[in-house]
């Protein structure tokens, strides 16, 4: 049976405040398997980037991990000190940022930048590294004699391309996307996609794409998880979720995307808004908003139902003395 790149179990992650702890990762486990690309979709403040900087270990205070395992490549990440996690990062595992002009540095030429973080974890010369520099920028789809400009100029989807290159310069096996098309138009947007996948298929790295756009997600995942109010709501392959999703959370995202396919359905939006996590709801944290819910989801949490291979729910309806979500 082939082992996951990445085992997170039943991780949990705290914000600290003065009001009491907010859990905005609450008991949540999945898998990323070898080569493939893992969506991450929800709406905003559903825990998707606090796990992607949990995974990474960047998380700043007042957030703190408060329980769970995250196993990459057989090693607990929550585990290991400083220097072992320093060995790891962007040589086995890499992020690129929502905001790749926030994350460049604007002093340095975006050549310098990939030169730098080569010469630190590699045995290679400043030629060396600047000959592999120029080939990732055109990689990524830049000319490679922009290798001198800074990020200020270049246009944003140029900036994206540069926090994709160097999140790919030392070869990891997994490299976390965190929204990297946010603010860039649709036309841009679905370039860096197809390169991303095309880079994916070329090598083979596996991916978490994190993204509140469902519908773009599932063009491009294998998988796709739903976060809603920190919790994993369903996991399933991405064909299946879109023709078939199990949760009714699930269910009213996919209604609340348009769509131009012809004969398409008019957008219906979910009713409500997604609860505070000072003070989420008992038992399942979308049963206020869901338009099947029965006596048992305000009261316990839902257990997590298997589907079928790679697919996954948490909802009273799934499970066998109450039928099927519809």
């Amino acid at each position: 049976m082939t082992k996951p790149v990445l085992s997170i179990q039943n991780l949990s992650v705290d914000y600290v405040t003065d009001d009491g702890p907010v859990r905005a990762i609450d008991n949540v486990s999945l898998d990323v398997m070898p080569g493939e690309i893992l969506g991450v979709a929800g709406e905003s403040g559903s825990g998707k980037t606090t796990l992607a900087k949990a995974i990474m270990r960047i998380l700043q205070p007042p957030a703190v991990i408060s329980g769970g395992r995250v196993l990459f490549e057989d090693k607990d990440l929550l585990q290991l000190d400083e220097e072992g996690l320093r060995r790891l990062r962007w040589t086995r595992m890499s992020m690129v940022f929502q905001s790749a002009m926030d994350a460049l540095n604007p002093v340095i030429s975006i050549g310098e930048q990939i030169v730098d973080t080569m010469k630190v974890h590699t045995d290679f010369n400043s030629s060396q590294a600047r000959d592999r520099a120029v080939h990732l920028l055109e990689m990524v789809g830049i000319p490679g004699d922009r290798i001198d400009s800074h990020a200020h100029q270049l246009s944003g989807g140029m900036r994206q391309r540069v926090g994709i290159a160097l999140a790919l310069c030392l070869e990891p096996s997994l490299v976390i996307l965190d929204e990297p098309t946010t603010a860039l138009d649709v036309v841009v947007e679905k370039e860096i996609l197809g390169e991303i996948k095309e880079l994916q298929n070329k090598l083979g790295f596996s991916v978490m794409f994190i993204t509140h756009d469902l519908e773009r997600m599932l063009q491009v995942s294998d998988r796709v998880a739903v976060f809603y109010a920190a919790r994993l709501a369903e996991i399933g392959p991405a064909k299946g979720l879109r023709d078939n999703p199990q949760h009714p959370y699930t269910q009213g995202l996919l209604k609340a995307f348009p769509s131009i396919a012809p004969g398409a359905r008019t957008p219906e939006s979910i009713p409500g808004s997604p609860p505070s996590l000072l003070s989420p709801p008992s038992g399942c944290r979308f049963h206020p908003r869901c338009s099947q819910v029965v006596d048992a989801c305000s009261q316990t949490r839902p257990i997590r139902t298997d589907l079928g291979p790679g697919h996954a729910a948490e909802c009273h309806l799934l499970s066998q003395e109450t039928g099927a979500a519809t």
